[in-house]
């Protein structure tokens, strides 16, 4: 962070913010006829933190399940627009989508019976996606 300091002009510049940046600036300017301040509000927006866990999984039946976790610590400063959930292939290792949700919750259809699945859910805002958290079993 610096402060360039001109005649009548003070600049603050923020190289490399991050949303620990975030918050009210004040600047106070003082001279012989007296002395004034301004606040401005900084927000750094950022894609959100990973929702937090456990995912809980409940409702389990033979071909689906219902997921639910919570919302993440910090939505990046922009609203979450939707969870992308994904369900990890048991023959292939891949991590295949199995769709969006806008609440923190997914009722989950299609599986295979008698399969073992791992989930992982990421957060999406505007300025991007978050890393995923993953079922713990």
């Amino acid at each position: 962070m610096a402060i360039d300091k001109e005649d009548y002009r003070t600049k603050l510049v923020i190289t490399k913010a991050t949303r620990a940046h975030s918050g009210n600036y004040t600047l106070i300017t003082k001279n012989a006829a007296g002395e004034d301040e301004c606040t401005a509000k900084v927000t750094v927006l950022d894609k959100p933190t990973k929702p937090r866990g456990p995912i809980e999984v409940s409702d389990v039946h033979s071909e689906g399940c219902t997921l639910e976790w919570k919302p993440p610590e910090d939505d990046g400063g922009t609203p979450i627009e939707s969870y992308a959930v994904e369900k990890l292939d048991p023959e292939t290792g891949r991590w295949i989508p199995i769709g969006r949700t806008k609440d923190p919750k997914m009722v989950v259809h299609n599986l295979q019976p008698g399969q073992e699945y791992k989930f992982r859910v990421s957060a999406l805002n505007s300025e991007g996606e978050s890393e995923p958290l993953e079922t713990t079993r």
